[in-house]
């Protein structure tokens, strides 16, 4: 008697399926519509004057999201559409970034770029005491721990040299 709510596990796809599709069947599997970086900008040029998208990466910008991710998403959606190849990305963001550094003077906004180095803030002092109070073992183990230590290494009989030679008798 079959289930009506069971999986059919017969028509589920075969494990690797998707690594064996067509050859080219994937917009990246194309050529590039866009070949040059200057093709690429002017591109992605246009995006910079239409209000509806300012507005978005202003608010993104507002939320703290560093500039580089946000043209990093942008390039690689165009990589991944087709539209250009990897390289062509990587060179056309730092265009992005000025672009959007650009537009957020404009409009007064602090922006982080994504560059900065940031500064090494050290433990505090709760969390060392607590990383130490972590490793406060029982002393009876400790003191075990510190006879098993001090116990005299046996000498072997021989002293004669060498990996094959003979032990003493």
């Amino acid at each position: 008697m079959p289930l009506s709510n069971a999986v059919d596990t017969m028509d589920a796809p075969i494990p690797g399926q998707s690594l064996v599709g067509e050859i080219g069947s994937k917009p990246w599997e194309q050529p590039p519509k866009l070949n040059t970086v200057d093709e690429a900008v002017e591109h992605y040029l246009p995006m910079f004057k239409d209000k509806e998208i300012i507005g978005g990466i202003l608010s993104h910008i507002e939320a703290g999201i560093p500039l580089t991710t946000m043209a990093d998403l942008i390039t690689k959606g165009g990589v991944m559409t087709g539209l250009h190849t990897i390289d062509v990305s990587m060179l056309v963001a730092p265009v992005l970034v000025e672009l959007m550094v650009s537009v957020a003077e404009a409009a007064e906004i602090e922006y982080t770029i994504g560059t900065e180095v940031k500064e090494k803030s050290g433990p505090t002092e709760t969390s060392m005491e607590a990383a130490i109070a972590a490793l406060n073992i029982d002393d009876e183990d400790t003191i075990e721990e510190e006879e098993l230590l001090e116990e005299p290494v046996e000498d072997p009989m021989d002293t004669s040299l060498g990996m094959m030679a003979r032990r003493g008798v």
